[in-house]
């Protein structure tokens, strides 16, 4: 299954729900800290991931291997940890008079409806493997 592209994205864009999650639990455990700014990940694109393969060419057209992201520094070594980074939230509404910008309720927000598209991407992955079973196994099985 490793060298099906749609696993390959859904693998990456789980992967990179999982940093914003570590993200997003930063900016809520630091939430009193004095001068703290929010940061979040940039979005990644699933439509232009699963219309190209690694090699740039549209599915169909090559084979080729969608570059995965480190989902922690340890996991696949120092080189794939760079590749995705957190930054600091561009439009802060409110900041308190110690300089914190967290707002509690918008990370909150950002989280639930992150658990919600992790529980989509989990869904999928799980619906596409059993389809792969059935056509393995065949329909009368």
């Amino acid at each position: 299954m490793k060298d099906i592209a749609l696993f390959q994205a859904l693998h990456q864009k789980m992967g990179w729900q999982t940093q914003r999650q570590s993200v997003l639990a930063q900016n809520i455990a630091n939430a009193d800290t004095p001068g703290y700014v929010p940061r979040d990940m940039k979005p990644l694109d699933f439509k232009a991931l699963l219309a190209t393969t690694g090699s740039g060419l549209p599915l169909g057209q090559g084979i080729g291997h969608v570059t995965l992201k480190a989902t922690h520094p340890g996991h696949y070594g120092a080189a794939g940890a760079s590749a995705v980074k957190a930054k600091n939230q561009k439009n802060v509404y409110e900041a308190a008079p110690s300089g914190n910008a967290v707002i509690l309720e918008e990370q909150l927000i950002k989280a639930n409806q992150l658990a919600a598209d992790h529980r989509l991407m989990t869904n999928l992955y799980q619906k596409n493997v059993n389809l792969l079973r059935t056509a393995v196994r065949g329909s009368g099985q």
